[in-house]
């Protein structure tokens, strides 16, 4: 069946105006067929009197595109979606770790505040006895209007154990005070800290006949910031150690360090009788004591200077070959100033 030349032309318009164009292509031909090439053959026919076929013409250059196409636009808004939901889950990752993170503080401290109310229980229960066993016994005097002779003692003895009670609770003030307050580090005189605690500890040094010395001269000293007065708890608390258990007489050598780029270690170095390795680990927890049976305590210093070094931002350690006479290093880092 042939198709006329006016029907296949029209169709042929109507598909290219599809194409969304501008531009024209003309379409001559005749009652001839249409050649592959596209031109219409109709000579031949034209010359047997047939009449040419009029010139069609048609739009058939695509238009600029204004906008992006559906598909591509769809994907543009997904990418876009994904990659903010990224940005969420990641917020919200950082923000669950910091919540662990203080979860776990807020788990040690609680903890810690257990075992020092413990360890402050057994503290006070004993120069609590022995008060009120010296009280009764002042109060049976008395009243009975015979004088003790052992009346001097028995005040001596409620006074020492009272400052003992005193004692034990600054430390447990102190303890909570960390766990609660900001520290703002700023740069430290050392040789004023140390002059400092030097003083505080003057009776008990020269009581002890201890000597104390120093490995290189304070002004060679790295630099460090913390706090002052909590600085200065730590060089009392193992100043006060290295003379309590240091051998008769103590011999003490404090130095400085630089151990990091921007770490310094400061150290205290004894001549006592040593930690053995199984107890090193242990020491700076809360109830821990050096020597049980050679000095009276309550556990709570070590805990305390762990406590206050960490808030400064540094660590605590000890080494000591566990040999009487070879002592023990204690040592605590702050940042560099």
């Amino acid at each position: 069946m042939e198709m006329s030349n006016s029907t296949l032309l029209n169709r042929i318009a109507r598909a290219a105006m599809r194409l969304n164009g501008r531009s024209t292509v003309p379409f001559t031909g005749n009652t001839g067929s249409l050649q592959i090439n596209g031109t219409v053959n109709g000579a031949d026919r034209q010359a047997n009197g047939h009449k040419p076929a009029q010139r069609v013409y048609t739009s058939a250059e695509p238009q600029p595109r204004s906008q992006p196409q559906p598909q591509i636009q769809a994907t543009t808004l997904l990418e876009q979606e994904l990659a903010s939901q990224r940005q969420l889950t990641t917020g919200l990752l950082t923000q669950v770790a910091d919540l662990q993170a203080q979860l776990r503080e807020r788990t040690i401290q609680i903890q810690e505040m257990d075992t020092y109310a413990y360890t402050v229980a057994h503290g006070l229960k004993t120069p609590l006895s022995v008060i009120t066993f010296a009280s009764e016994m002042l109060l049976q005097s008395e009243t009975s209007g015979v004088a003790d002779p052992d009346a001097a003692e028995l005040l001596e003895s409620i006074n020492r154990m009272g400052h003992k009670m005193a004692h034990i609770i600054e430390n447990l003030l102190t303890l909570t005070g960390l766990s609660q307050a900001e520290v703002v580090g700023e740069p430290l005189e050392m040789a004023h800290i140390l002059d400092e605690v030097q003083e505080r500890l003057a009776s008990t040094l020269a009581a002890s006949k201890a000597t104390l010395v120093f490995a290189s001269p304070q002004e060679s000293w790295p630099q460090a910031k913390g706090s002052r007065p909590l600085v200065e708890e730590v060089w009392e608390n193992f100043i006060g150690n290295a003379i309590k258990y240091g051998s008769t007489p103590p011999h003490i050598e404090l130095g400085a360090k630089w151990i990091e780029e921007n770490m310094v270690q400061f150290w205290v170095r004894d001549n006592g009788y040593g930690i053995p390795a199984l107890s090193q680990s242990q020491i700076f927890e809360p109830l821990s004591r050096l020597h049980v049976n050679l000095a009276d305590g309550h556990g709570l210093g070590l805990a305390i200077v762990e406590r206050i070094v960490r808030k400064l931002g540094g660590q605590v350690a000890v080494e000591s070959t566990g040999i009487p006479g070879e002592g023990s290093t204690f040592s605590f880092t702050l940042p560099a100033a």
